[in-house]
């Protein structure tokens, strides 16, 4: 059984398997995940010395709308090009009393458009 470790977790839109390999544009989109899950775990570090969870979910909405060195395709907020675009974003904070966790969402980029709190749908669990 696979379990999650105590701590901070950041998915992406893609994951690349050890046996898995990557050419041409795949490896750019891959690469450029990459640099967004490395800027949001430099950026999440701080999150392990906060102990409210209200403070934590304030500072990962903060997380979601970085721009990094600018609105752009590396960006946790992403900005592409063409037909690529950010659809949504989710923050999920997983209590070990699950009725405690939070789950909220937004709809589009984070740095234009407001989380909507589901957490009310966890607590009735």
């Amino acid at each position: 059984q696979w379990r999650l470790s105590r701590g901070i977790h950041v998915f992406t839109n893609l994951t690349k398997l050890p046996h898995m390999r990557l050419e041409g544009e795949p490896e750019k989109i891959y690469q450029r995940a990459s640099v967004r899950k490395r800027r949001a775990l430099e950026l999440a570090v701080r999150l392990l010395e906060i102990g409210n969870v209200d403070l934590v979910v304030e500072e990962l909405k903060a997380i979601a709308s970085d721009h990094g060195n600018g609105p752009g395709e590396t960006s946790i907020c992403y900005h592409g090009k063409e037909k690529w675009f950010m659809s949504s974003s989710t923050i999920v904070a997983v209590n070990i009393d699950v009725r405690r966790s939070r789950l909220l969402y937004c709809r589009g980029n984070p740095c234009l458009n407001p989380f909507i709190d589901y957490s009310g749908l966890v607590q009735k669990l």
